[in-house]
Order: structure tokens, then C-alpha cells, then sequence
């Protein structure tokens, strides 16, 4: 079985220079995981999820000499960078070991992909063009494992 048979039914298909806030109306109304990024020309140039975004909104740790790292007030600070980040481009909160297969590329494959890379969405791209069409996720491999155990 291919992995474009695994691939998730709504991807999210959006330009690298949309805006945070516009990317993550989308992801919601959508109800995906991800948003596939593209550049001008429609090539696959990242891979968007909410994950990414709090990586980089997180607090940086404050090292306390001769003591554990602490972090101090958070909660307020995070909500802070979510309001910056949501006029910034996509790009910026993009992750930078999205991994791609082509559709023909075996199921089993594309599935150690996924385990390999802590379950990040692999990005299932056109052979011909390299455009996206769509990402696999835990959950679309699962679901199609399952339709091919009734047939």
C-alpha cells in the first residue's frame, strides 16, 4: 500500500508569507494538525503546526547560578508572544525537519517516518512538480490500516 492512501482527506494548503493568525483560523475551521507551506512557485517550503508555534513562544529558561533552571511568570509572557506572532509569516514558526515521500513510497515506510521524526506529519509530495498534496499523521495511517483490514 502507497502512502498517498494514508494521506489526511482536509490538508491545509497555505503561502509561507500568510500571517500566524490567518494560518491558525484556518487550522481550526479545517480541524488539521498541520498546514502544508508553500513559496511562490507552489513548492513544498515548510511545515506549520501548533507545536512549532509554541516552541518559539515558550519562555526561555532563566539560569539561576548555583541553582536549577527556572522559569519565571510565564503565562502572561506567553500570551504576549502569541499576539506578536500573529502578524508574522508562518515561515518564521516553521519546522525545520518536515519530511517528505512521494506517493508511491510504501505505507510501511512513510509509518517509520512518523515514528522516527516524534510523529511529525510526513508531507506526501507530487512526483512530477515536488507541489504538496497532502501529509500523513498517526491517525490517517490508522484509519487506513483499519479499511484495509475489511477488505
Amino acid at each position: 500500500m502507497p502512502c498517498h492512501a494514508a494521506v489526511v482527506k482536509k490538508t491545509l494548503i497555505v503561502s509561507e508569507d500568510e500571517t500566524v493568525e490567518k494560518t491558525l483560523k484556518a487550522l481550526k475551521k479545517s480541524k488539521g494538525e498541520a498546514a502544508l507551506l508553500v513559496d511562490g512557485d507552489g513548492q513544498f517550503s515548510g511545515l506549520f503546526t501548533l507545536a512549532s508555534l509554541f516552541e518559539n513562544i515558550l519562555p526561555v529558561q532563566v539560569n539561576m547560578t548555583g541553582g536549577d533552571d527556572v522559569t519565571l511568570g510565564a503565562a502572561p509572557g506567553i500570551a504576549k508572544r502569541l499576539l506578536k506572532a500573529n502578524a508574522l509569516p508562518v515561515s518564521h514558526f516553521k519546522h525545520l525537519k518536515a519530511q517528505s515521500v512521494l506517493p508511491q513510497t510504501p505505507l510501511w515506510e512513510g509509518i517509520k517516518m512518523l515514528s522516527d521524526n516524534q510523529n511529525l506529519p510526513v508531507v506526501v509530495l507530487d512526483e512530477q512538480t515536488s507541489k504538496p498534496l497532502g501529509y500523513m499523521t498517526q491517525s490517517s495511517v490508522l484509519e487506513e490500516l483499519e479499511r484495509m483490514q475489511g477488505e
